[in-house]
């Protein structure tokens, strides 16, 4: 049986010099950048909103594109591997964009 590591208890073991410490997953990643960390949801962004929310969370990003009836033009349909699926910093994620 495998547990599950709480990765905040053991960043509150590696604090700054200062004392500080803020566990989000930001926190985590630079804590430990070959952790893996969940793809952010950025359905309903810009692409470049998309790219900044991607960038933040340790990862790269490609455009793609696909015609959709619901989704309006220019705006995030959702991404490949989809949100939420953990992977390694520094991986590259396709987020698809609408032709509307």
């Amino acid at each position: 049986m495998h547990q599950q590591l709480d990765l905040c208890a053991v960043a509150a073991d590696h604090r700054p010099a200062d004392g500080t410490l803020a566990c989000t997953d930001t926190a985590v990643y630079n804590q430990f950048p070959g952790v893996p960390q969940p793809i952010p949801s950025v359905a309903g962004d810009t692409y470049a909103q998309a790219q900044t929310a991607l960038t933040a969370a340790g990862f790269q990003s490609t455009e793609s594109y696909r015609t959709s009836g619901t989704v309006p033009i220019n705006v995030v349909i959702g991404t490949n591997p989809a949100a939420g699926t953990s992977l390694p910093p520094g991986s590259t994620i396709s987020v698809i964009v609408s032709l509307g």
